[in-house]
């Protein structure tokens, strides 16, 4: 609920940034795609197609968000499995967990950052609960950043065998 969240976010707010980052950014990345991405697609990867894998392991990632004591879960199991995907992709493109645990770490951070700078974005007529929109700029402008990032994954990297 909206109360919920307002309430984890005041909480939020007590702690310093930086120990946010790390205790809900950094930490979570590295075990999820350890497990994830580190474990399980490779798992997965013996008995089915590469495709088979990262599809698997993305929903089962987007799955995992759901059991998550979050007020927001439910509502992040799509946009959570989508992550799983475009995280898939890089670990079969670079054939490494590394990259999609740093991929993995900036995205959980760029969800509590702007709970930090609450006035200042309320300041520009932004808001940062689930009820107001970034303005569509932001959003073309941020998926413009991830296409170009794909597009530097898929140029710099070699192209797995499987």
């Amino acid at each position: 609920s909206l109360t919920a969240l307002r309430e984890f976010a005041g909480k939020l707010k007590q702690l310093p940034l930086p120990l946010t980052l790390l205790t809900m950014a950094l930490v979570p990345a590295v075990f999820e795609e350890a497990f994830f991405r580190g474990y399980l697609y490779p798992a997965l990867r013996t008995s089915s197609t590469t495709a088979t894998a990262i599809v698997v392991s993305a929903i089962a990632f987007g799955l995992f968000h759901a059991i998550n004591p979050s007020p927001l879960a439910p509502e992040r199991v799509v946009s959570t499995t989508m992550v799983g995907l475009l995280l898939g992709w890089v670990r079969w493109r670079t054939g490494s967990t590394l990259a999609g645990m740093v991929l993995h770490a900036v995205n959980n951070a760029l969800v509590f950052i702007p709970v930090y700078y609450e006035s200042q974005l309320a300041a520009w007529g932004i808001g940062t609960l689930h009820t107001q929109h970034l303005p569509t700029t932001w959003i073309v402008g941020g998926l413009c950043c991830v296409i170009v990032g794909v597009a530097i994954i898929y140029r710099g990297t070699r192209r797995p065998t499987t």
